[in-house]
């Protein structure tokens, strides 16, 4: 409710809470879960140390050579909060990516499934739908009222990922197992640490030349899983890095726990570029 358009695919496009501090997260979300904030028992505390960490470093196997391997900084964010959080007792586990091998297959099959949403708004006419092979002309001679990146997912959506119907139907029925096995393995007190894209902030107008790392984090919005964003500092050109803490559904108090802890230890979120009209100095 209140999401504009009104999707009809609420396991995918939901609200979810941004903070400033990690420590805010929970209280957010206990005011936008609403008469649903019981299910999320967000206000038992959890210890850090009963929270088992599993993690991965990217994708496996063929998958993984599809994919742009993470950039060093991205993983030794991961490999940094580990050893951070082991040394308060955390029990910490590396894992398999062996099951995620049609990640991308999944996640943009999942497009293509959701034919009452549309990327394109036609505000003229809400009930006609938008050409995008003529969007796509008119937002190269920088005409069209709607960004690419809409343009790009609104052709992915409309042809199919470029795949047969027969296929995603089948990627759907994976996903179905993919999330039960996944949960399984989180369990009630396990957390995942993977990265949330495989290099730091894009320049403008270059993120489709990463559509097929869209999954790094698109595949657990997919399954229904909770993912929280942990900034981690900065590389070297002063761009933000950091990675994902991902749940079981309903245990987004896990991820909430972790992105305190990291920012209690390493200073959570840093403005990228000081500049004089820095509030935090």
């Amino acid at each position: 409710e209140g999401h504009f358009p009104d999707p009809k695919n609420n396991n995918s496009l939901s609200v979810g809470p941004i903070t400033r501090f990690g420590r805010d997260l929970g209280v957010l979300m206990q005011v936008i879960a609403g008469e649903n904030a019981a299910k999320f028992d967000l206000l038992t505390p959890v210890e850090t140390k009963d929270i088992k960490i599993f993690y991965a470093l990217g994708f496996d196997g063929l998958n993984g050579v599809l994919h742009k391997s993470p950039e060093t900084e991205m993983a030794l964010s991961i490999l940094t909060a580990l050893k951070y959080l082991k040394c308060r007792g955390c029990e910490v586990e590396r894992t398999s990516m062996s099951d995620f091998k049609n990640s991308l297959e999944i996640s943009l099959g999942s497009m293509t499934l959701s034919e009452d949403f549309c990327y394109l708004i036609n505000t003229s006419s809400p009930n006609k739908k938008k050409e995008v092979l003529t969007e796509m002309c008119k937002a190269i001679l920088g005409k069209s009222e709607y960004t690419r990146d809409a343009l790009y997912f609104e052709s992915i959506r409309r042809f199919n990922a470029a795949m047969r119907t027969e296929n995603i139907l089948k990627y759907k029925a994976e996903a179905e197992v993919l999330r039960t096995k996944f949960a399984q393995m989180l369990g009630n007190n396990g957390v995942f640490f993977f990265p949330t894209f495989p290099v730091p902030a894009l320049h403008h107008n270059s993120s489709i030349l990463f559509l097929s790392n869209v999954d790094y984090c698109m595949i657990f919005n997919i399954l229904g899983f909770p993912s929280t964003h942990i900034p981690m500092g900065h590389d070297d050109d002063g761009l933000p890095v950091g990675f994902q803490v991902v749940a079981a559904p309903y245990k987004d108090k896990l991820c909430f726990q972790i992105a305190a802890e990291l920012e209690a230890g390493f200073g959570g979120w840093v403005v990228p570029t000081p500049h004089k009209l820095d509030p935090l100095k």
